[in-house]
């Protein structure tokens, strides 16, 4: 399917803590150490993979604080120093590719020629070196960017933000934002961002839990790169008709998987005595209907074309007969 242009999301992706700016700091050799050095998206330390988004935190790690622009890129080169500081990563001797350089924290695209096993890291700055640390490179490192600490970032397919006051349902299209994911055809080209689209390699073993039962494949459109931006991936997933409200969503690829917890905000019926609405949306319109005499009322999903009609049974409120066979048929019971 067409990948649609979400922008809006991205800069959520990409912001990753921006401090401002800092005044230089004395000439001091940085410091980190393997535990500082995670994925980008999660903050997961361990390991890495080729072509994936990480994060080093610690001290005396640049001079200055600066974030990627357009201007950086020049020709679809991305650059491996940022602004006026000297910060430089190399991953097996390696630059890497810069997206934010602060004294505490760095943003940085793990080459994406590296192969799995071992790898030395090391931060220099002006010339002073850090430690060389070793860190282990997987063949997929899964993260999935996070809205809060509690939900996945997530758009629907016309770039709306999936949030818990605009959930998804199922049946929708949703497209996830990821790192970490591994080998693409084509293949990612060090130094360069990528233009089009590229898919996972043939016989990647992606699959995606929805509170822990994997969706069919074939829900799966397309799980690659997001063009336009290095080191982030997407993947465009149609909910399966059976997801439940809210459910913890995992990838797992290669062995490895993205950690527990993490929710995508979804709005489903999971019987005839409840819906998904947000409580402020309940509690508006049990104030606007409890004066009725029989205390009905309705609720129009967002973006939707159908109502629903409750009535209050002295203990919640449930769908009226006419609405729960409507509810039935689109199977959103």
């Amino acid at each position: 399917m067409p990948m649609p242009v979400v922008r809006f999301p991205l800069a959520l992706l990409f912001a990753w803590h921006m401090l401002g700016a800092d005044k230089p700091a004395p000439r001091i050799a940085p410091i980190y150490d393997a535990a500082s050095i995670v994925n980008a998206a999660d903050n997961q330390s361990g390991a890495l993979a080729a072509n994936a988004l990480g994060t080093i935190y610690g001290a005396n790690l640049a001079y200055s604080t600066a974030a990627i622009t357009s201007s950086d890129i020049h020709s679809g080169i991305l650059p491996i120093v940022l602004g006026a500081s000297e910060t430089e990563v190399f991953v097996n001797h390696y630059a890497a590719d810069l997206y934010y350089v602060s004294p505490a924290q760095i943003n940085f695209l793990v080459p994406p020629n590296m192969t799995p096993g071992q790898a030395v890291v090391q931060v220099t700055i002006d010339g002073l070196a850090g430690p060389a640390v070793s860190l282990m490179l997987a063949p997929a490192a899964p993260g999935l960017f996070q809205l809060d600490p509690h939900n996945a970032i997530a758009t629907e397919a016309d770039g709306t933000v999936v949030t818990p006051v605009s959930p998804a349902q199922p049946g929708d299209i949703v497209i996830l934002y990821a790192t970490g994911l591994g080998e693409v055809t084509p293949p990612a080209i060090y130094g360069q961002l990528p233009t089009a689209a590229a898919p996972l390699i043939a016989g990647a073993d992606l699959s995606i839990l929805l509170d822990g039962v994997a969706v069919d494949s074939q829900a799966i459109a397309y799980a690659g790169v997001a063009p336009g931006f290095a080191g982030l991936y997407q993947i465009n997933l149609t909910l399966p008709a059976s997801t439940g409200s809210n459910p913890e969503i995992r990838l797992q690829i290669d062995g490895a998987s993205s950690i527990p917890g993490v929710h995508l905000p979804v709005c489903t019926l999971l019987n005839m005595a409840s819906i998904c609405a947000p409580a402020s949306e309940w509690s508006r319109l049990d104030q606007q209907n409890r004066n009725k005499p029989h205390r009905e009322m309705s609720w129009e999903p967002p973006t939707r074309s159908y109502q629903v009609d409750f009535f209050f049974d002295g203990r919640g409120y449930k769908p009226t007969p006419s609405s729960a066979a409507t509810l039935r048929v689109l199977g959103l019971e």
